[in-house]
């Protein structure tokens, strides 16, 4: 039994009821066949266009009334549209022997539980079914559960449909995720990449879909595929914590319901292999399994004989050959109705399954608990509380490591694509991770890679000279600085300047970086600037930088939530090595940095969660001047770093 049929597990005390159809109608005879095959196969669709147009013809008529009622019940469409015809079907002489019930489960989705209450009494009143009694029973006693679950719901608590990338208009469910969040797999009756084939009930076989983690963001589903993907119903129901082993019920016509397991080789997942006959009991139904990766230990659920009722909850040791010993049942977990779906975190500790037995809200509700480790048993048996559980069935929730974040499935009708998907829980009273970036504020300012030799221009009287920075005369009298230019230097030479100079009547000429020190007592004549080898010429880099990385020391960085409405904080460089440091908890976030002389800096900013999530990151922000900079020489760098 897969999981999306166990969804149905309600309406099993229906289907005993279900009968040829005996009253006449005006319709033709193969629309009424068409639509109790539709019906009987569970193609909740068809029948509900099939059973409109029958009740539109015979408005009163009790049975067409009732299997639309069923219909609607088994889809989210309108349970309103269901608790109508139950009604009819009722107020009409329906003689279906769980009618009120099914009128009550009804009211009882659709939140209105003191209604539920007295149809489900009805139902226990009025059956000398002991199944249908002891059921009405219980879900009475949830109705009560539940009007006290809605009046007191769990706080501060944020639900996310995780998209279409990721949601189908078909279900959508069994979320399982490693705990470090970098895979999440889950199943689906989508059509869309899809290995199976259209069944009966008018969706698509089941099959395994899985999303990766890429920075943060969660990547579009795709179908598991491999060895492990078939044409037949394969469901995801358990998975460790590393996400190495998965475990899946599959579905064909030599298997059904039997826990099959798969290990991971590189990206790929191994051909899934049955575990013992242990663990899969000839006759019985094994649902959903966990590995607690502390002590190895397996926990399933099956229906096999010996248990307290309906699905249990078992362990089974591994033997040192590698199979699975002798099961035994999780007493304190196990009630006369249906327990299943457990699942273990790291801590080796805290277990999550579902039950109808423990108090629950209405048909299966996740259940928490503590494993005591000096008893190994678990204690503390805790429902999640609502709107987690639903009136309807619920069975898994995966939670990260952090317990921050939580991943299940559910519907919910503002923002459903149609039917069950998959919605990410936010835990807002748990303490997001904080990531520390650090890093610096600066401006690119372009290097030059040519070489240049610097002159200054002097004027005396009517003569004017170039001068290199090697002598310059006294220009304090007679010598007048007029500009200062750059030439470039050709690859491999330099620029020399010759001096000429007077003294008692000879002429005598130097290198300008020869100067003798008593040039004073020369008389300064003519310069003669020439080009020529320099043997110690220095070969500029072949490739480098394009840009300098000028740090800015007087800009404030304004950190503002996504939306930009609200400030969260202000953060500046330190004077001394000009880097910022700031503290962030995953999201999305808003960036403003101001500085005089520079263009207002604005861009969004993701801290990454899930795998993604890095507790120390480096982060640079770049600012663009008012005014573009001079290139910077990359010798004048070289020298800078010297320094």
């Amino acid at each position: 039994m897969t999981l999306i049929k166990s969804f149905l597990l309600f309406i099993s005390l229906a289907f005993f009821c279900i009968k040829a159809i005996s009253q006449t109608t005006t319709q033709p005879e193969t629309d009424a066949a068409e639509a109790k095959d539709d019906f009987v196969y569970g193609d909740w669709i068809g029948a509900i266009k099939e059973y409109e147009a029958l009740v539109k013809v015979e408005p009163n008529n009790p049975l067409y009334n009732y299997r639309l009622g069923i219909s609607y019940l088994q889809t989210y469409i309108d349970y309103s549209k269901a608790i109508k015809h139950l009604d009819a079907a009722i107020k009409n002489g329906s003689n279906e022997k769980d009618a009120h019930f099914m009128l009550a489960k009804a009211y009882h989705l659709d939140e209105k539980f003191d209604k539920a209450i007295v149809e489900y009494k009805k139902a226990d009143e009025g059956s000398s079914e002991a199944d249908l009694k002891a059921r009405a029973k219980l879900y009475i006693q949830m109705c009560e559960t539940a009007k006290k679950m809605v009046k007191y719901p769990v706080k501060n608590i944020r639900f996310v449909n995780l998209g279409e990338d990721i949601n189908s208009d078909a279900p959508d469910f069994t979320p399982y995720m490693s705990e470090n969040q970098s895979e999440l797999y889950f199943t689906s009756k989508r059509s869309k990449n899809n290995q199976g084939y259209l069944a009966w009930d008018g969706l698509y076989t089941e099959d395994i879909y899985i999303v990766k983690d890429k920075n943060g963001e969660w990547s579009k589903a795709r179908s598991l595929g491999g060895a492990v993907g078939t044409s037949h119903d394969d469901e995801v129901t358990g998975l460790s914590v590393d996400a190495s082993t998965i475990f899946i019920d599959f579905f064909d016509f030599e298997t059904e319901d039997e826990v099959l397991a798969a290990e991971k080789k590189g990206k790929q997942f191994s051909k899934p292999y049955h575990l013992n006959e242990n663990i899969n009991v000839s006759g019985a139904k094994q649902v959903s399994a966990c590995i607690d990766p502390k002590t190895n230990m397996l926990y399933f659920a099956s229906n096999k004989e010996g248990g307290k009722g309906g699905y249990d909850i078992y362990s089974s040791k591994q033997l040192p050959t590698g199979e699975w010993g002798i099961p035994i049942a999780v007493e304190e977990l196990n009630t006369k109705w249906d327990d299943a779906f457990p699942h273990m975190l790291s801590d080796g500790k805290t277990m999550y399954f579902a039950s109808e037995g423990h108090g629950s809200m209405g048909g299966y509700d996740v259940f928490t608990c503590i494993k005591n480790e000096e008893t190994g048993k678990f204690e503390s048996i805790k429902n999640v509380g609502y709107p987690l559980n639903t009136a309807d069935n619920n069975y898994h929730i995966a939670f990260d490591k952090t317990g921050r974040y939580g991943y299940l499935s559910t519907h919910i009708k503002e923002d459903s694509f149609g039917d069950l998907d998959i919605y990410e829980v936010v835990f807002e009273d748990v303490e997001d991770r904080i990531s520390t970036f650090v890093g610096s504020m600066y401006e690119n300012i372009p290097i030059d890679y040519k070489e240049y030799e610097k002159f200054i221009i002097l004027q005396k009287g009517d003569l004017k000279k170039r001068f290199t920075y090697d002598y310059l005369p006294d220009t304090v009298s007679e010598w007048k600085v007029i500009e200062q230019i750059k030439k470039e230097k050709r690859p491999g030479f330099k620029y020399n300047a010759i001096l000429t100079f007077e003294k008692d009547g000879e002429l005598k000429r130097f290198s300008a970086k020869k100067v003798p020190p008593n040039i004073n007592e020369y008389v300064f004549k003519d310069i003669e600037i020439k080009i020529m080898p320099d043997k110690n010429s220095k070969t500029k880099p072949a490739k480098g930088p394009e840009f300098y990385k000028s740090k800015i020391t007087d800009a404030s960085i304004l950190v503002y939530n996504k939306e930009g409405n609200k400030k969260l904080g202000e953060f500046v460089a330190n004077s001394k090595n000009q880097r910022f440091v700031i503290a962030l908890p995953v999201g999305e976030y808003k960036i403003e940095i101001e500085s005089e002389g520079y263009k207002p800096y604005s861009s969004t900013f993701k801290v990454p969660g899930k795998s993604s999530f890095k507790p120390l990151s480096k982060k640079s922000f770049e600012l663009t001047p008012n005014k573009p900079k001079e290139p910077v020489s990359y010798r004048d760098l070289e020298n800078k770093d010297k320094d």
